[in-house]
């Protein structure tokens, strides 16, 4: 039976309230203190007038009671499910920890039987195993007999008996164990932080407390979130000398570290400025005594002369005075130096001389100035700070004011406020006597001997300022009216200066307010209205008198040079887009949102139905920028402050809804467009489909219309000429939703010039085919001939492409949509489709795809060519068309099959980079910090073969690592081996210990399978922790609550590990943290020795749980915090594997260095490991990937006909010819585990003069037969060349001469990249040229034409290389019947170097991206189009890294070639006339009428100009 009971969980504690103790007779059991404290933390806890049951049991009771205990005492108090009252808590908590021991019993008896009379057995077994963590004693299972119910007597009998055994009753009734409510003066106690640093400086707890907030507010100014060396040169320099900040930098960084921490500022401050003059001029001497050897050197001397009399006459020394400084150093050693041999001044020697010539005087009190003004302490008396503030500003009025320079408004009426009330609180003279520091300046000539004088005349400005109020009646500081009459100034209140804010629109800029009018109408001024402080100032008086409302202006400079402070900035309204609900139609405009479709054969609408809604344009905020402002800068700011991209925003001078003017040019300010006063200014804001609102509007017929006007402003980045024309070809296309990938690929391709001609000059016209049973009737190349017309015509800013892209939708409907779509698929089907259009050849001939058979390469590549040309013959093919050379060999019999195929775009793989970079810190034995190692890993890999690649690179036995995450201070967890990188989710952070060992006693194995166990023989873990003074608590325990930081280190221990070194193992892996040991005052800033521990050690070392926060041995109810272990000879015997490192609080204070726990050192793996993430790889690495062979795998088996079955097989593409215009796409996208990844790989390339002869295939070593050499030799069949495999044609500026490159000398080109290792070019090469589904992201459309270039099959062959012969027989004898274009026919090589003319960038991912082209025009410049953006851009800033297309061009190319000759017949029947004249040397071609060209005659010939201009 009772073992039965011992396995249920009872449910411990009833829902009634205990009645012992009632409310009012616990509030005359507490002290008010008490009390007031127990209200106050309640109040912060508690929703609303409960205190949550999860918050009583982790705040009041504590997590080390039992939770089923906690819950007990909980409802025992009167807790339900809402939670606990105050009143009810604090009766519990008084009877708790104040009951007499009676009432503890019945406590005790209540919380099993709710107030009852008896309790069942039950109930108290589950109470008792709560409390002693599941273990029932003997005891208890026997004390009742059989009884099921048990009285108070009896309970009360055998408590009495037994409560020394149990936790829960000790805890209750036990003296040393009970809970305290009320804790005794000094018990539990732990000194602040600021009562730390008040016991040794000169500043009080408030004081610091002041200092800690301000310091925050100057560290936020940093970058970098330190207070370096550039942040506090910034703030101190000038009016410090230069020469002098790093010194005075450094004379506060006490631990050398290069961050100035609060310890260190509030030191340097009580040093420097407060207390008695010798700690002053210690502090001065620390400043110049660089080496920090006590001594002064003679150069050390002359930096300090140099110092002071620069801050005495506020101005720096000449060169000429070097000479005279080192003979005043020189004399000084001489007089005070008790070794003038070595020329050193010791301290005692730099008191004695500066006690008599106080020359340093004024020094000191700009130091003072420094500590009060700069880092913000509030003067103890109102004369330093009226004297503070008044010198600070005099010194800053006589310093060069710089464009960006900061001001501050401050109303005057405030500001004599202040100066009264700071006046009548002063002295008479310069302060206290024990000061020690007055005001200094004199003449340079009584540098050392008139002191007095430079007192005098320092003393003159404030004594100027006493005597002129000494006319005015003032009040003494012993009135007894001066409280009456004596007004304090309070907050800076500035609104009275400012107008009234009707609109209450929020501002975008920091300006504060607009300053009103005064009533005469004129604007403000300075010295009367307000007054201009400079920003230090401004920043410590808001901080005294709290600041509600800046007001601060910039320095600008004007035109003729001058900087000022610009009081008065330009006001603007903003406004923006938003779209409304109506109930009527958006536009008239019929394909523009019904459906682009109507409009042209009913193609498929990409644009929502927006019927009923939209947009207008409504005021937002305001903005305040200066009339010298540029627009860009504007730009910018409006774009940190909305966080939105740089392209995403454009910005309109909104005059009225008629009257609109975008801003083009950037570099234009404020002044100069004419902006006045709240004028207005439309915030435009791209749409998610990447098409801007005022376009829409425009194109759809909005009421509102748009006037787009350009600023005609000079500039060399314009697109517009001075007649108000525009470059041609500078025109945008306007985003349709989401076909930027459109855009792009036809700005790309408009400036294929000869193509772009050949559609102005209307030359198409005489070439249209509409009976092409795979073309598309001639519409594509009509709609793209208009669409070019008016992108050339130098009339228009922007078009939009609305019957190109509805052709193609209705051809193509997978470029439908609002989703993006891949620019190279479009371009792809675009070529095609003006192809096929324009395709010469009306009746396709039926034409077999014959394999090499062991023909030479020449001739099987002239076939292939010669059946291509007799299916396909265009200006596309005459300019994109290239030729590719496959070859397969078997790897069993070597046999190889060549196959020759077009292309139009020539995709090159990039090697898709899976690999994640890793910085891991490595968390050293030997006590060093922590060094962060680089390395770039698979993430599929697991922790163990992280462990090892991690092991190489640091050089550590990976059986010495142990992976371990830690958040917050503590172990959180070791990582398992066998997990995968990829699958893990760190809370904390990642790090890498290196085990100490000791080789005589510890042998560790080999593999790392030992370290998935916490517990082990091998080292314990320590944590960093400290005990925190907690002023709002419920009981005694929580009122000193440990704090685990910083890095925990791990240290070996073995079974012959004594306490002692333990001790000395942790101090060996902290030291570091430690700083020097400054106790002697002239080390140190300190006003009083500390920093000394009275123990052995600075620290406890406790045992303690994994979390760090109870004590591993000790039972619950004694609330432990950690056994101490003593510093003793004795064995450490410890089941836990955690120890705490407890700090000794006020050494860690004053010694303890937080900035080291972030100071790790980067090991060269680092940079390696970045740089080869990022690492950009070049175009000629790219193609040589491409042509490198590869080996298929068994997934790719090639049927051999040799071996009359599938074999494996190695494949090898080449380039064999080069078409005119090369186009080169960049396969970014790439499937991985059936997922689309790009890759982000920077490229680089060429930008003109690439040569692609050594990319190209090198002559055959086959030697045909004789007798057919003798019959190619023939002048209309194949000529080999003996040097250059090539065959001939009479037209030596043929633009589509087919050959191969020249033969590749011995020693040229980069051996070293041939043999690169691409392991993803056989998968993209197959995809693209071997037939079959696989993972192509090509789309297929309805004609079957998803790509340009021409796939075959391969097929076997029955010979190999070595054997093979070529029969030319059968190929001059299989002349076609169709007559080919002579412009087709081989010739000799040509030039195989190339110039780049546009670009297609795509940035951002697959479905999200966006796209932009680089286009150079005729005139020689680039420009950068985005949508309907046109902007000149310099070839140096153009964004080569994210470029998705090349398009070169040969170089030299000859633009007429490409134009179709013309016959009479032709030319009488076609609507276009063309004449061909000659002018000083140049072709000239003139359409004389083009019913479809938009231009006139006169500009048909302009255009010819601009395309041939760079022949």
């Amino acid at each position: 039976m009772w073992k039965s009971l011992l396995n249920l969980n009872f449910k411990i504690g009833k829902d009634a309230k205990q009645s012992i103790l009632s409310y009012e007779d616990a509030v005359r059991r507490v002290p008010v203190q008490d009390l007031n404290r127990l209200r106050n933390v309640f109040r912060r806890d508690a929703i609303g007038d409960h205190l949550p049951k999860s918050t009583f049991s982790s705040c009041v009771m504590g997590e080390a009671v039992p939770q089923k205990v906690a819950e007990a005492i909980f409802s025992a108090f009167g807790g339900t499910s809402r939670g606990i009252t105050f009143k009810d808590l604090l009766a519990g908590l008084v009877l708790l920890s104040c009951g007499t021991q009676d009432e503890k019993l019945e406590l005790l008896f209540h919380l099993c039987s709710g107030g009852t009379s008896s309790m069942p057995v039950m109930d108290l077994i589950a109470l008792v195993k709560a409390s002693e963590d599941g273990k029932v004693p003997q005891h208890v299972i026997h004390a009742f007999g059989t009884s099921e119910l048990i009285t108070a007597d009896q309970f009360k009998g055998w408590i009495s008996q037994y409560w020394s055994t149990m936790g829960l009753t000790r805890w209750l009734l036990e003296n040393d164990f009970m809970p305290e409510l009320i804790c005794e003066p000094g018990r539990h106690e732990i000194p602040t932080f600021y009562q730390t640093l008040a016991g040794v400086t000169h500043l009080d707890e408030k004081e610091i407390f002041d200092l800690e907030k301000f310091y925050g507010s100057l560290k936020a100014l940093s970058t970098n979130g330190r207070f370096d060396l550039p942040l506090f040169a910034s703030l101190v320099s000038p009016p410090v000398p230069s020469a002098v900040v790093a010194h005075l930098f450094h004379a506060f960084d006490e631990n050398g570290d290069g961050h100035l921490d609060l310890k260190e500022i509030v030191c340097g401050i009580s040093a420097c400025s407060r207390g008695p003059l010798p700690d002053r001029q210690k502090f001065c001497f620390k400043i110049f005594d660089i080496r920090r050897r006590k001594t002064l050197t003679i150069d050390e001397v002359v930096l300090m002369l140099r110092t002071v009399v620069c801050v005495d006459e506020a101005a720096a020394a000449t060169d000429g005075e070097d000479s005279q400084f080192f003979k005043m150093a020189e004399d000084i050693l001489a007089r005070y130096s008790s070794d003038p041999a070595h020329s050193l001044l010791t301290l005692e020697e730099f008191l004695i001389w500066s006690d008599k010539c106080r020359l340093t005087v004024k020094f000191m009190r700009l130091l003072f100035q420094v500590c009060h003004i700069v880092l913000g302490l509030k003067p103890q008396h109102k004369e330093d700070e009226f004297s503070s503030v008044i010198e600070w500003s005099q010194r800053d009025a006589q310093r060069i004011k710089l464009p960006g320079d900061v001001y501050y408004i401050i109303s005057m009426e405030w500001w004599s406020t202040w100066e009264r009330y700071v006046k009548e609180l002063t002295h008479d003279g310069l302060g206290d006597a024990d000061a020690g520091i007055t005001n200094g300046g004199r003449k340079r000539s009584n540098a050392l001997t008139y002191a007095t004088d430079m007192i005098r005349d320092i003393q003159s400005p404030f004594k100027q300022a006493s005597s002129s109020r000494a006319s005015t009646p003032t009040l003494s500081r012993s009135s007894s009216t001066m409280s009456v009459q004596l007004r304090h100034p309070g907050f800076i209140n500035n609104q009275p200066l400012l107008m009234s804010d009707r609109t209450a629109l929020k501002s975008m800029t920091d300006e504060g307010g607009i300053l009103h009018k005064r009533p005469d109408g004129e604007l403000q001024k300075d010295d009367k209205d307000f007054k201009l402080v400079c920003q230090a100032v401004w920043r410590v008086l808001s901080h005294w008198y709290s600041g509600r409302l800046e007001l601060p202006r910039q320095c600008v400079r004007l035109d003729n040079g001058d900087v000022v402070v610009d009081i008065f900035p330009v006001c603007f309204k903003l406004y923006k887009h938003r779209v409304v609900e109506t109930g009527r139609p958006y536009g008239a405009y019929p394909y523009a949102y019904s459906g682009m479709v109507s409009g042209y054969s009913g193609a498929g609408s990409s644009y929502p139905n927006s019927g009923r809604s939209t947009t207008e344009r409504f005021a937002f905020a305001t903005a305040a920028f200066s009339s010298y402002t540029k627009f860009t800068e504007i730009h910018d700011h409006i774009c940190r402050r909305l966080r939105l991209p740089s392209d995403d925003l454009r910005l309109w001078i909104y005059a009225d809804d008629n009257n609109m003017t975008l801003i083009d040019d950037e570099n234009v300010n404020v002044k100069r467009m004419g902006l006045r006063d709240f004028d207005k200014i439309l915030v435009e804001i791209r749409n998610r489909d990447l098409t801007w609102p005022e376009e829409l509007s425009s194109l759809s017929g909005s009421a509102v219309a748009v006037a787009r006007k350009s600023s005609h402003l000079s500039r060399s980045g314009s697109i517009s000429r001075e007649d108000g024309s525009y470059e041609k070809g500078c025109c945008g296309l306007n985003n349709l939703g989401n076909t930027c990938f459109l855009n792009s690929a036809i700005q790309c391709i408009s400036y294929s010039r000869p193509l772009t001609y050949y559609f102005k000059m209307g030359q198409f016209l005489n070439e249209l085919n509409r009976t092409n049973p795979i073309g598309y009737g001639g519409l594509i190349a009509e709609r793209y001939a208009e669409l070019i017309g008016q992108l050339w015509s130098g009339k228009l800013r922007t078009v939009a492409p609305f019957k190109l892209r509805s052709i193609i939708g209705k051809h193509a409907p997978a470029f439908n949509g609002y989703q993006q779509h891949d620019s190279q698929e479009l371009l792809d089907f675009l070529l095609n489709g003006l192809h096929e259009d324009l395709n010469r050849v009306q009746d396709k001939p039926y034409v077999e795809l014959n394999d090499s058979e062991g023909r030479v390469d020449e001739v099987v590549a002239h076939e292939a060519w010669e059946n291509h040309l007799r299916r396909n013959q265009s200006i596309v093919v005459d300019l994109f068309h290239g030729l590719l050379r496959s070859r397969v060999k078997c790897q069993t019999c070597s046999n190889s099959s060549v196959r020759f195929d077009p292309f139009s775009v020539l995709s090159l793989p990039l090697p898709l980079d899976n690999l994640m970079i890793l910085e891991l810190n490595l968390v050293r034995c030997d006590g060093g910090g922590p060094i962060k190692y680089g390395l770039r890993i698979d993430p599929d890999s697991t922790f163990d073969g992280l462990i090892q690649a991690f092991a190489k690179t640091c050089g550590v036995p990976a059986s010495l690592i142990v992976p371990v995450e830690v958040h917050n201070g503590i172990v959180k967890r070791y990582v398992p081996c066998e997990q995968k990188i990829q699958t893990v989710t760190f809370d904390g952070r990642l790090y890498m210990y290196q085990v100490p060992t000791d080789p005589d006693q510890v042998t560790l194995p080999d593999s790392v399978e030992w370290m998935e166990t916490k517990t082990n023989d091998a080292w314990i873990m320590a944590i960093h922790r400290r005990m925190v003074h907690n002023d709002g608590y419920y009981l005694a325990w929580a009122k000193a609550t440990p704090k685990t930081f910083g890095t925990p280190v791990m240290v070996n221990q073995d079974k012959g590990t004594t306490n002692r070194q333990l001790y000395e193992r942790v101090w060996l892996q902290i030291k570091r943290f430690v700083g020097p040991d400054s106790t002697a005052v002239e080390d140190c800033n300190h006003a009083q020795e500390c920093g000394v521990c009275p123990s052995e050690f600075s620290f406890v070392l406790r045992i303690v749980r994994e979390d760090g926060n109870w004590c591993e041995r000790c039972p619950w109810y004694k609330f432990c915090r950690g056994c101490p272990l003593a510093v003793n000879d004795d064995l450490f015997r410890s089941a836990s594997t955690t120890i705490a490192i407890d700090w000794e609080p006020t050494f860690y204070h004053l010694r303890y260095q937080d900035s080291l726990e972030f100071m790790i050192l980067e090991h060269e793996s680092v940079r390696r490991a970045r740089q080869e993430h990022v690492e950009p790889i070049s175009l000629d690495s790219c193609l040589k990937a491409f042509t490198h062979e590869e080996e298929l795998g068994p997934d790719a088996l090639y049927s051999c006909g040799k071996c009359r079955k599938p074999q494996l097989a190695s494949k090898r593409m080449q380039l064999w010819k080069l078409p005119p215009a090369l186009v080169i796409h960049f396969k970014r996208f790439q499937k991985v585990r059936e997922l689309w990844v790009k890759s982000h790989k920077v490229v680089t390339f060429p930008v003109s003069g690439f040569d692609f002869s050594s990319y190209l295939v090198a002559p055959t070593s086959v030697t045909p037969p004789m007798d057919e050499l003798q019959l190619a030799s023939a002048p209309s069949l194949v000529n080999v060349h003996s040097e250059v495999c090539s065959l001939p044609d009479s037209s030596s500026n043929n633009p589509n001469r087919f050959t191969n490159g020249p033969p590749i000398p011995v020693g040229q080109g980069d051996g070293d990249q041939c043999h690169s290792d691409y392991g993803t070019v056989e998968d993209e090469t197959e995809q693209r040229y071997h037939n079959g589904d696989g993972d192509s992201k090509r789309n297929s459309f309805p004609d079957g034409t998803g790509t340009a270039s021409v796939t075959s099959q391969w097929t076997s062959t029955p010979s190999d290389d070595a054997s093979s012969s070529c029969s030319l027989a059968e190929l001059s004898d299989s002349t076609d019947s169709q007559r080919l274009s002579s412009s087709h026919r081989l010739d000799l090589p040509v030039d195989s170097k190339y110039d780049l003319y546009a670009i297609c960038c795509h940035s951002g991912l697959l479905a999200t991206g966006h796209y932009v082209a680089y286009c150079k025009n005729p005139n020689g410049k680039w420009y950068l189009f985005n949508d309907s953006s046109c902007k000149e851009i310099l070839e140096k800033d153009i964004d080569t890294s994210t470029a998705y297309m090349l398009f070169y061009e040969r170089k030299d190319l000859d633009y007429d070639s490409f134009l179709p000759e013309v016959s009479a017949a032709t030319s009488s029947a076609s609507p276009a006339t063309i004449e061909r004249s000659t002018s000083s040397g140049r072709a000239e071609i003139t359409a004389v009428s083009n019913p479809v060209a938009t231009d006139k005659t006169d500009s048909a010939a302009d255009d010819k100009k601009s395309m041939c201009a760079i022949q």
